[in-house]
């Protein structure tokens, strides 16, 4: 596939399985985010000592996502949701340490006032959170992001209630339970039907040549021109410089496989191929909804987070397109003269 790339100058990469460290960081950017969130629209003024999503990126870039720098039995990211001081370990100073607070129900913000073996005046009602969050603001305001935290926030503090040990193993179940159990308005790829393109009854030879030069020519006329890195190298490198400035790097990529598409959708398809034409156009569809996603990060976390996770197999469907074309016109014995733009096709997609 890297000699289609280099031919073509359009990205069609060999895509690797996210890692575990980009999983790590877009995990502890919403998990400040739902931090960052409650602070915010509970109390309408950003947290003072909310941890920020800087500082987080960079703890799990250098291996600390489980740090509690003042040792009071919170991981640094907890208190930026509990919004507490991650460098005090009694943040509102009544003598007991917020994790031991949190532990008990108590609110760590609240200093306790009564007398020894009284019993405390911080304790958190059940329903505290979860009021504030459904009150914070409506659904129709609100970013899949916000809709997220939102929820896992109220399953986390469900979670530290029933007093279970948030693990990293129960940090990573409670992110996919919270996904999976809610409506999260995530984009959804459009789906082209076989009546969305220009279907052809004409199977001959010369048919077949027209279609592959024309899809090799509309490629390359929709190819960035400029050199660029990849998708997921731009996506991993704005993540971890928690930069958003190198999410511009996606847009020629993204207008490249928008005008692919429009001109796959254009294009006269042969009838016997065209199930493997509909699968390259429903796999750049959702390349493109991907990339989207990932284009508006900062501004979206969630659905970043979620289409980068199905970017691997979307870009495998439209790449199994592709291959089902050669395959056929190898089987088929069709040929391209050396010079034919088909020729390059044939020859670097394997």
């Amino acid at each position: 596939m890297e000699q289609w790339k280099l031919v073509y100058n359009i990205h069609i990469p060999f895509m690797r399985a996210p890692g575990k460290k980009i999983f790590l960081v877009l995990l502890a950017c919403i998990l400040v985010i739902a931090g960052i969130y409650y602070a915010y629209k509970k109390t309408g003024s950003k947290a003072q000592n909310a941890s920020t999503p800087d500082n987080l990126v960079q703890a799990v870039f250098s291996g600390q996502s489980d740090t509690d720098t003042d040792g009071d039995g919170l991981k640094d990211w907890e208190e930026a949701l509990w919004r507490t001081d991650p460098n005090k370990a009694d943040t509102d100073g009544d003598g007991t340490p917020d994790g031991e607070e949190i532990r008990e129900s108590r609110d760590p913000l609240k200093a306790n006032t009564a007398a020894n073996g009284a019993p405390p005046t911080d304790i958190m009602a059940s329903t505290t959170v979860s009021a504030a969050l459904n009150n914070a603001a409506t659904t129709t305001e609100m970013t899949s992001t916000d809709l997220f935290a939102r929820a896992f926030f109220a399953n986390y503090v469900q979670l530290k209630g029933e007093g279970i040990t948030i693990s990293s193993t129960t940090e990573q179940a409670l992110i996919d339970e919270t996904l999976q159990s809610g409506d999260y308005n995530l984009p959804v790829p459009k789906q082209y039907a076989m009546s969305d393109l220009h279907v052809s009854q004409d199977n001959s030879s010369a048919a077949y040549h027209a279609y592959g030069n024309k899809l090799a020519r509309i490629i390359i006329d929709s190819s960035p021109k400029e050199k660029h890195d990849d998708e997921v190298t731009i996506f991993k490198n704005a993540v971890q410089k928690n930069d958003e400035s190198a999410l511009e790097g996606l847009d020629p990529i993204i207008d490249g496989y928008q005008k692919t598409l429009d001109g796959f959708l254009a294009m006269n398809v042969p009838s016997s191929i065209a199930t493997y034409h509909l699968e390259i156009v429903n796999g750049i569809s959702a390349m493109l909804t991907d990339q989207r996603a990932m284009r508006n990060l900062f501004k979206d976390a969630v659905p970043a987070y979620a289409r980068f996770s199905d970017y691997q197999n979307d870009t495998y469907a439209m790449l199994s397109g592709l291959n089902a074309v050669v395959g056929y016109y190898k089987q088929n014995g069709i040929v391209f003269e050396q010079g034919e733009d088909g020729y390059k096709f044939m020859s670097t997609i394997q």
